[in-house]
């Protein structure tokens, strides 16, 4: 069993209930992605990459839905000799404001060998 913990400060990190318990949910969401069975207090910059992230899952379905994604695979190249030991895909697409470039290390997903 583990235990993660997210904290606020009041009035510091919000005026009323219902923002100190979203931002306390957000310190605790970032404490079990840190490895779980810990603390951490709230930061506005949490705040900050929980819009991103829900802009870019929200920028990704439209797309996905419209056909607006192209998938680049980049070959992973061991520097030894030069044989090819794997590729990363990156998923490319455009949207209203500006197109969107992922990088395989903005998810959890590990390379495949070839």
């Amino acid at each position: 069993m583990a235990c993660s913990i997210g904290m606020v400060s009041f009035p510091g990190d919000g005026n009323d209930a219902r923002i100190l318990l979203q931002n306390a949910d957000t310190a605790m969401y970032e404490a079990k992605n840190r490895g779980r069975n810990r603390a951490v207090t709230f930061s506005e910059e949490m705040n900050k990459e929980a819009r991103m992230q829900l802009w870019l899952e929200i920028e990704l379905q439209k797309a996905l839905q419209n056909n607006g994604l192209e998938v680049w695979y980049q070959p992973k190249v061991n520097a030894r000799d030069f044989a090819i030991d794997g590729a990363e895909a990156w998923c490319a697409g455009n949207t209203r404001w500006k197109a969107i470039s992922v990088r395989p290390s903005l998810f959890r997903w590990q390379s495949v060998p070839v």
